[in-house]
C-alpha cells in the first residue's frame, strides 16, 4: 500500500513530523528547547514518484540507511545532527507502520496521481 496525494492532502504517519519551510531562519530566530524529551526527533523520509516517472536511482533502504545509518552507512544527517548538537539532538526514523504507508525504517514512497515528465 502507498500513499498518495489527494485533493491536496497527504497523510503522514503517527509518530512523525513534518517541517515545510518557505524561508530562511538564522540561528538567533530559531527557539531552542533545553527539554529532554526534545532531544530525538522522528524523521520521515518521503520518497515521490508520480504517475508517468519512478525513479530507480535509490531504494528506500538505501535512503534509510544515507540519512539513518541503519545499514552501517557512519556519514549521515543522522551523525551530522549528533555532532553539531553536541549528541543533545538525534534523528530517528519515524517508527515502522502498515497503514497508512507502509513506513520502514523511517521511509514512505508516495506516488502522487501526476503527470510531470516534460513531452
Amino acid at each position: 500500500m502507498k500513499l498518495y496525494l489527494l485533493q491536496k492532502k497527504l497523510i503522514v504517519p503517527d509518530g512523525a513530523s513534518m517541517v515545510l519551510a518557505q524561508k530562511m531562519y538564522t540561528p538567533s530566530q530559531i527557539k531552542r528547547s533545553t527539554r529532554a524529551e526534545d532531544s530525538e526527533r522522528p524523521v520521515l523520509v518521503v520518497r515521490v514518484q508520480a504517475d508517468d516517472v519512478q525513479f530507480d536511482t535509490y531504494s528506500e533502504a538505501e535512503m534509510s540507511d544515507y540519512v539513518f545509518g541503519t545499514n552501517g552507512d557512519l556519514i549521515t544527517p543522522k551523525s551530522q545532527m549528533a555532532s553539531c548538537s553536541y549528541d543533545k539532538t538525534t534523528l530517528v526514523p519515524s517508527p515502522d507502520q502498515v497503514s497508512p504507508g507502509p513506513v520502514t525504517d523511517g521511509v514512505i514512497t508516495v506516488t502522487i496521481p501526476e503527470l510531470i515528465k516534460d513531452e
